[in-house]
């Protein structure tokens, strides 16, 4: 039994949230030597050396007519990562991953308004119910408020847009190329932030970083691949999953507790996506 290259794509995302969840894991161990633009900025620093040998071997090339898309891709991504990273500095984790993985919605927004892909009423309904099995995972607590929060609610944005952009541009473009561009997104606005405050790491902390910039680059290479024949939206719901392997790799590699909020959140998340999975390879849907 053959499935579709949609259904394909949204098992290829589910696999590169895994490594999604595994990053989180290594940036999470890493943030005890590091500062989130440092870890951020060797990450492209790597991604960087990984991915332009690779462009070079295929001869990969931008389309000329997408230029301004890759740009804004590029200034999308990177804006969203480095609030991300920095707003993880100055509030908590479960707060600042809870308003920064919202990017769902906002996909859904842009993806209807500027590709005009229309969004089904039930995939927005397993949008939410994702969303809230990652709310029961995160357990987040807004006690206070900090500018940050507002921060971590802007790199969603921004989140949401460069999925689309990463949407439209894999139609005419190297997965290579995309990638690039959000190399490059992060290297610009992260070196500010290394520079006034820069530190050289210690040589037993390479390893680390390594790690971190090839797990990243490659899941982030993975991620984007897809997206030639999966919505936006719906692609973006499947992500969510990061959020559940990132806290079984805790509770695997860093020994903390298993509560029942994980294995509640990680079925919603999980039962959203093996949904639209499903949903796509219905006969109704395929007709």
């Amino acid at each position: 039994m053959s499935i579709s290259k949609t259904t394909q794509g949204f098992l290829t995302i589910l696999f590169a949230s895994s490594l999604f969840g595994l990053m989180a894991l290594l940036v999470k161990i890493a943030a005890g030597e590091f500062s989130a633009a440092q870890i951020l900025f060797m990450r492209g620093i790597i991604g960087l050396a990984l991915i332009v040998p690779l462009i070079w071997a295929r001869r990969a090339s931008a389309n000329p007519q997408t230029l301004k898309p890759l740009v804004w891709r590029g200034i999308s991504g990177g804006i969203a990562v480095s609030l991300y990273f920095y707003a993880i500095t100055k509030i908590p984790l479960a707060d600042a991953s809870i308003l920064a993985n919202a990017y769902p919605i906002f996909a859904a927004f842009f993806s209807a308004v500027y590709l005009r892909e229309r969004v089904k009423l039930i995939t927005l309904v397993a949008l939410l119910v994702s969303l809230s099995g990652m709310f029961l995972i995160m357990q987040p607590h807004f006690s206070y408020f900090d500018f940050a929060y507002v921060l971590a609610g802007i790199s969603a944005i921004f989140a949401g847009l460069a999925i689309t952009l990463v949407r439209q541009l894999r139609q005419s473009n190297s997965s290579l190329i995309i990638m690039l561009s959000q190399i490059i997104g992060i290297l610009v606005f992260s070196a500010p932030f290394v520079v006034s405050n820069f530190s050289w790491p210690a040589n037993s902390a390479w390893l680390l970083l390594l790690m971190i910039g090839f797990v990243s680059t490659v899941s982030q290479l993975i991620f984007t691949i897809p997206f030639r024949s999966v919505p936006a939206a719906e692609g973006s719901i499947v992500a969510i999953n990061h959020a559940a392997f990132a806290v079984l790799f805790a509770v695997i590699f860093l020994a903390e507790p298993l509560s029942a909020n994980f294995l509640l959140g990680s079925l919603l998340i999980f039962g959203s996506s093996l949904y639209i999975i499903l949903r796509q390879e219905s006969p109704l849907q395929k007709n």
